[in-house]
């Protein structure tokens, strides 16, 4: 899914030794693979178990990751190119996809997003060729 990727993002937990930290983790991928069930425009994510072990110590901590395609993949794999988003328009998306993205945001509990200033959204976006 990911060969020839130099860059990709990993998403984990942000307490070592919290079990809800890491349900947290878990509830992302689930939503990246929904949204993906919906639209082509969504990003490829693989889960993977991490094992963190700290030098001179006897125990480790196995975790769950989350590793996210790149958005230059992302973009080519649907035909079009990066974009800034921060000061965007909602006039100036596509229609339909941004129904699609408004209401899967409000799904997942998402109800504090703008794209217009890219709060609690990726600022990563692109714009698919028309």
């Amino acid at each position: 899914m990911f060969a020839g990727q130099d860059k990709l993002k990993l998403v984990v937990h942000c307490q070592d030794h919290s079990d809800e930290y890491e349900q947290y983790v878990l509830r992302e991928y689930l939503a990246y693979r929904i949204y993906a069930l919906l639209t082509p425009f969504s990003y490829r994510v693989r889960l993977a178990r991490i094992t963190y072990i700290q030098t001179g110590a006897t125990d480790s901590l196995p975790k769950f990751a989350l590793f996210i395609e790149n958005e230059d993949r992302l973009a080519r794999r649907n035909g079009g190119t990066i974009v800034d988003s921060a000061g965007v328009s909602q006039m100036a998306l596509d229609e339909e996809h941004a129904a699609l993205f408004a209401m899967f945001q409000y799904f997942v509990g998402n109800t504090d997003w703008k794209v217009s200033v890219g709060n609690n959204i990726p600022t990563d976006h692109y714009a698919p060729a028309l």
